[in-house]
């Protein structure tokens, strides 16, 4: 497969973005009704990879263009000093007595790490994560990001609505695919696009043989077919 370029992506997300057509009950074509605004997903396929060598990779994209939508949740493990900033601005606050609760509360931890899209934590407060909450959170890829200084919530914050966390784990009979969302169906085109872009380059920076590692890229809304974007 040749290299990518901007427009390429533009094409396939106009292509998925078309609306899906049915037959009403007079047997004419309609567009189908979607009540909802669809992800747009990049989904990534892959060759020429040792499956007893390689073991993939894990890496993160900050995009330019951030699309989480207004019930992204991000919990704050919060020492008493970080609580008021993280309150101001509208983070789900855990203090260390709601950690110590849950030592040996194995369902709850699960509970937990499931509930929210994002976590963050003081740096005083990673030492105090109960054992079954570390690895519910390591299991789905939410490890709290540490925060040293109050100054840098807001950052944070921001930060963590624009990374996309990228992993590709290789294993003997496993598909070599990944897939993620880079926008929504009501976003400009040219800033999904960018998106795509944006995770494809950090995605090829990962791969040993770059564009040669590449099998397929396609692009797809949640409801739609898949548009190859090659």
């Amino acid at each position: 497969m040749g290299e990518l370029c901007k427009e390429d992506y533009l094409k396939a997300i106009a292509d998925c973005k078309k609306p899906r057509m049915k037959k009403n009950k007079d047997g004419k074509d309609v567009p189908t009704s979607i009540k909802f605004d669809q992800s747009v997903e990049l989904q990534v396929s892959f060759k020429n990879m040792d499956r007893i060598k390689e073991t993939g990779f894990k890496t993160s994209a900050l995009l330019e263009h951030p699309f989480s939508s207004s019930n992204f949740s991000i919990c704050l493990l919060a020492s008493q000093k970080d609580i008021a900033k993280g309150t101001e601005l509208g983070l789900n606050i855990v203090k260390k007595e709601d950690l110590d609760l849950l030592k040996t509360d194995k369902k709850g931890c699960k509970k937990l790490a499931k509930k929210y899209d994002y976590f963050l934590a003081s740096v005083v407060m990673i030492k105090v994560i109960p054992k079954h909450l570390r690895q519910a959170l390591a299991v789905r890829g939410k490890f709290p990001q540490a925060i040293i200084k109050t100054e840098e919530l807001p950052n944070k914050v921001e930060e963590a609505k624009r990374k996309v966390n990228i992993v590709l784990k290789i294993k003997p009979k496993s598909p070599l695919n990944i897939g993620f969302a880079i926008g929504k169906v009501s976003m400009n085109d040219e800033d999904t696009a960018s998106n795509a872009v944006t995770v494809m380059n950090e995605i090829l920076n990962k791969c040993e043989k770059n564009w040669s590692n590449i099998q397929g890229v396609v692009i797809k809304s949640s409801m739609g077919s898949p548009v190859r974007v090659m």
